[in-house]
């Protein structure tokens, strides 16, 4: 699979203290954007796994119910048959 190659941001764009330029929305003025510290970075990562884990455990669960339910739906199918039939005698 081919995957394009990432341009770099032209230098315009980063001030040489590291902040990104940006508008601000209230004026055309430019603002300074702080970048996202390493420390920043490392909990938002632990968040998205977290989250992640959080996900895969509501989806086994999910599954698991299901699961449950159609076997109670099936034994709860059975004996209705059972019960028509023993009528119908």
């Amino acid at each position: 699979m081919f995957f394009p190659k990432q341009r770099q941001r032209p230098s315009s764009s980063i001030r040489r203290n590291g902040h990104r330029k940006a508008l601000s929305h209230s004026s055309n003025a430019l603002v300074s954007l702080p970048q996202a510290s390493d420390v920043d970075r490392e909990r938002l990562y632990d968040d998205v796994m977290r989250s992640k884990m959080a996900g895969n455990m509501i989806r086994d669960e999910n599954t698991r119910l299901r699961t449950k339910l159609k076997i109670a739906e099936n034994e709860i199918a059975k004996k209705d048959r059972l019960i028509d039939d023993l009528m119908c005698e």
